[in-house]
């Protein structure tokens, strides 16, 4: 039988109060730190001045909302005197000075989104820290740590915000700020209509039939209409996309390529599947089978060695093995802590 919490907290060692202070100070500095290095360690796989002004190809110029910002930091005096005063010897353009901007603004307002998040479920957090901890560190080997596909796109971590508020919208039922999520992150990355899946089965399996199928039509019509929208307002020629077989072939079957493809998750997968059974909270299991339908998608269309296909589960990856870590531990803890207590 699993030790009840009142037991896990007397033998939980105490920790020092000034601990917790320093440990979000220090997050904070990593994700400014996290937030730079997709910039400066990553090459850009799309022109940005292209970009800026809508004259990319398809797909990529679809996902158009950072178009706008990187145009308005080219016509930006304050930005181009920040840029040229601090930065124009690390950052190799005012474009790229305004993703890596972004990117950190991104990355700190994950810290609490994913504070957030894992306080959904049971049982509670034992420290705020731990899940927005793994989530940067999901972030950094997602984003950063890579000897291959060494690419960065300038809506990355814009999307896993997006995705990331979504997620909570879901959580506390709020089916409103869904749309008005869905609304915002489909201009910036279509990947975005996978919460509509979440959403229903969650919805769904908490008996909410209505608002299951009401919000999710009503998701999809948001996303459909601003596909449309996008599409007719750039007038781009439909590309052919060819599948990524042969190349995730050689990723299988090349052991040079097995130390990238395994950090999909940032190397957490496998363990995290075999700790699934310290997830005892069922909406936590139901929103990892809402989102099947996004990684079965990542890994059709995708290149297995770009990790970031999979980036914006990194709030979701961070606090499963959060919870996980934490329910392994404090079963360890009880169980050599115990027989000495009685004894």
């Amino acid at each position: 039988m699993p030790p009840s919490q009142a037991t896990l907290e007397d033998v939980s060692p105490r920790l020092p109060k000034s601990l917790n202070l320093v440990i979000w100070i220090l997050l904070v500095f990593m994700a400014m730190c996290i937030g730079r290095a997709i910039v400066s360690q990553n090459m850009n796989y799309i022109d940005l001045q292209k970009y800026a002004h809508l004259q990319e190809a398809s797909p990529f110029q679809e996902r158009i909302l950072m178009a706008f910002v990187l145009r308005a930091a080219e016509d930006s005096r304050p930005v181009l005197r920040v840029y040229d005063a601090l930065f124009h010897k690390t950052v190799d353009t005012p474009e790229d000075f305004a993703v890596m901007v972004v990117d950190c603004v991104c990355l700190l307002l994950m810290l609490p989104v994913t504070v957030a998040l894992r306080r959904c479920f049971q049982p509670p957090p034992r420290t705020t820290w731990l899940a927005p901890l793994l989530m940067l560190l999901v972030v950094a080997f997602t984003y950063v740590v890579h000897y291959e596909q060494r690419f960065t796109m300038p809506y990355d971590q814009l999307s896993l915000l997006l995705y990331s508020v979504g997620l909570l919208a879901i959580l506390r039922r709020n089916g409103w700020l869904l749309l008005l999520v869905l609304a915002a992150a489909t201009p910036n990355r279509e990947t975005v209509v996978f919460l509509v899946p979440v959403w229903f089965w969650l919805e769904w399996r908490g008996g909410r039939r209505t608002s299951a199928v009401a919000f999710s039509v009503a998701g999809l019509a948001v996303w459909w209409a601003w596909r449309l929208e996008i599409s007719r307002f750039l007038h781009l020629a439909h590309q052919h996309y060819d599948l990524p077989w042969h190349n995730n072939l050689v990723s299988i079957i090349v052991p040079v390529h097995w130390p990238q493809v395994v950090a999909i998750f940032a190397f957490l997968a496998v363990p995290m599947w075999m700790l699934r059974h310290y997830v005892k909270d069922p909406r936590l299991k139901d929103l990892w089978v809402a989102t099947v339908p996004f990684i079965v998608a990542a890994l059709l269309v995708g290149v297995w060695r770009e990790n970031r296909i999979f980036g914006e589960l990194s709030a979701l990856i961070g606090l499963t093995f959060a919870l996980q870590l934490e329910q392994v531990l404090s079963y360890k803890t009880v169980g050599e802590a115990l027989p000495r207590t009685r004894s």
